[in-house]
């Protein structure tokens, strides 16, 4: 798998993913910039990121930051990235969400980063306290 800042990571995820949630949504865009930004960090740490000016953001970093939240609460950067890049069936992240939060829960976050109700999803990503 060939990535570059330039490109970002959104050409990356399969059509099957983009198409199941959206081609253009604020889920598909967040889970792009959420890659794109892990490369971006890992090529600074080596100081290979040679300018932030040239790097291919596509969604709101409101979107990334509730999904980076997300990701972090259910431990899932592993999953959610074999489900967009094609390695893991479709449906392999929502079913860890709601295994980890409860039944539903993938849904209704889904359903709140979608209308772009960032507080609201921000919420339906938390762990059960």
């Amino acid at each position: 798998m060939n990535v570059n800042v330039d490109e970002g990571y959104l050409l990356l995820l399969t059509p099957a993913f983009r198409g199941n949630y959206g081609e253009s949504s604020p889920f598909v865009y967040a889970v792009a910039d959420l890659f794109t930004a892990a490369l971006v960090e890992m090529m600074r740490e080596k100081n290979l990121l040679v300018s932030d000016d040239t790097v291919a953001w596509v969604g709101s970093e409101e979107a990334e930051g509730v999904l980076r939240s997300l990701v972090a609460a259910v431990d899932g950067g592993g999953i959610l990235h074999g489900e967009c890049v094609g390695e893991l069936p479709l449906g392999a992240f929502p079913k860890l969400v709601d295994e980890k939060l409860g039944a539903g829960s993938f849904a209704l976050w889904l359903e709140a980063i979608q209308a772009e109700r960032y507080a609201e999803a921000e919420e339906a990503g938390r762990l059960p306290s």
